[in-house]
């Protein structure tokens, strides 16, 4: 997807954290998607999926992700939606990924 997602509707965000599961999971939920990807709050009805590994994030390979998404939103995907995947690490030095599915 090319392009800027600022001004784009989510249906639906997949987060991977690698480590244990944060204490307060709705708290380090929120704090990720202000800080990459805020549009999220501009979309009512989105939903968001959290997935915690205790094994390195970097071995979650797309096909891992794909079956994520793909089981949340059907196999029309392509049809309906753009996906935007992005790595981060967060404040406590874990790694994880975020992919959001954007309305074409």
């Amino acid at each position: 997807m090319t392009g800027d997602k600022k001004n784009r509707k989510v249906a639906y965000v997949l987060l991977l954290k690698q480590g244990a599961k944060p204490a307060d999971g709705a708290k380090y939920t929120q704090e990720i998607l202000k800080a990459l990807a805020p549009e999220v709050f501009k979309s009512p009805g989105v939903r968001i999926d959290n997935r915690y590994q205790v094994g390195p994030v970097d071995q979650i390979d797309q096909f891992y992700i794909m079956g994520a998404v793909f089981k949340a939103l059907g196999s029309d995907i392509s049809k309906k939606y753009d996906l935007w995947t992005e790595k981060f690490t967060d404040a406590a030095g874990d790694r994880g990924v975020l992919v959001e599915a954007l309305y074409k």
